[in-house]
């Protein structure tokens, strides 16, 4: 090896304008990847001994630290980067719904990435079908102090071209209207809960929103169209800097030590996911 090299974190990809322009050296490098690459096996034993490695958390620390142990046994110089960031994570979460406020029942629900911190709100539904604006503007005024229950996408039989907004521009739309909560259905079958951001700007919004399933969504707009429902929001969630590690994995060169070239790429499935800005 000729410069030294930079790896952050413990991926490597060989792109095809490289295999092109820099042979025979990195057909070698694509050829020994291809046939006896570990990385499917590596990420198979994380997933496993660590499970999820989300940036801050506990198991975040571990795969940092999984990382580091497993790069030094390939010969690396490798050394930890901290830095700290801004984030978001769930707590505990619950959603009720029912057709009266005292007769409610548990409904399998996530929070929405960027709720308050701390809500817990209770109100009529209203059915707002695919959250656009216009959906809003038939209904002029009944969505505001209720809660809104919107269609992740666009609902079945919606009229051709009916535009379909991201789930965080539905809750900002919601938000304009008064809405107190949004309630937002999946569209995949048997009961898989979205996760993801309800924030256009990625900071906080100022009302709770949740995911459920669509079975128990699409249940809950028949009974909409038959007679009110109502529903509870309660839901705790953390937000705050926190703090984590980049793994750099240095190799000196021999014949041009004092070259770089660095190479950044993300195994988000071993620690975080968040690159130095450098």
């Amino acid at each position: 090896m000729k410069t030294s090299c930079f790896l952050f974190l413990s991926a490597f990809a060989v792109s095809a304008y490289a295999q092109d322009n820099f042979s025979p050296a990195f057909k070698q490098i694509n050829s020994e990847v291809q046939q006896h690459s570990k990385a499917y096996s590596t990420l198979k034993d994380a997933t496993s001994t660590i499970g999820h490695r989300l940036t801050g958390s506990a198991n975040g620390a571990k795969a940092e630290e999984y990382a580091f142990k497993l790069l030094k046994s390939y010969g690396y110089d490798v050394r930890y980067q901290p830095f700290e960031v801004e984030s978001w994570s769930r707590l505990n979460n619950e959603t009720k719904i029912g057709d009266a406020a005292s007769n409610l029942h548990k409904v399998a629900s996530v929070a929405l990435a960027h709720s308050p911190v701390k809500a817990n709100v209770s109100g009529e539904l209203v059915d707002m079908g695919n959250g656009l604006d216009e959906d809003y503007q038939k209904k002029a005024g009944q969505v505001k102090g209720k809660i809104a229950l919107v269609y992740l996408g666009v609902l079945p039989g919606s009229p051709a071209g009916t535009p379909g907004l991201h789930r965080s521009e539905k809750t900002a739309l919601a938000t304009k209207y008064g809405a107190t909560g949004i309630i937002i259905i999946n569209g995949v079958k048997n009961g898989v809960l979205l996760t993801g951001t309800a924030s256009v700007t990625g900071k906080l919004i100022p009302i709770p929103a949740a995911c459920i399933g669509l079975e128990d969504g699409m249940a809950v707009k028949a009974e909409l169209a038959k007679k009110p429902q109502y529903a509870n929001l309660n839901m705790t969630n953390f937000s705050g800097m926190i703090k984590a590690r980049n793994v750099v994995a240095t190799l000196k060169g021999t014949e041009f030590p004092k070259e770089k070239n660095r190479t950044r790429r993300t195994l988000g499935q071993l620690g975080s996911c968040h690159w130095c800005n450098r």
